[in-house]
């Protein structure tokens, strides 16, 4: 039974997607310097910003399976 990152794995952006974006930022002519590599990483921003900061990293300490 997989636990923690690794029973998520099938939800991570592949390599092709975090590509895409990084090449993007490369070539867009803009001074950005945030981008958003996937679904995954909309989903961390998402929870991030609707709760305190103490909350969402016992979360995310939970969900990593990095709690004692």
């Amino acid at each position: 039974m997989m636990t923690g990152a690794r029973a998520r794995q099938d939800n991570y952006s592949t390599p092709d997607q975090t590509a895409d974006v990084i090449f993007g930022a490369a070539t867009d002519g803009t001074t950005r310097l945030r981008y958003i590599a996937g679904a995954d990483a909309e989903a961390m921003l998402a929870a991030r910003a609707s709760m305190p900061f103490e909350d969402y990293s016992e979360a995310l300490v939970a969900q990593l399976g990095l709690a004692d």
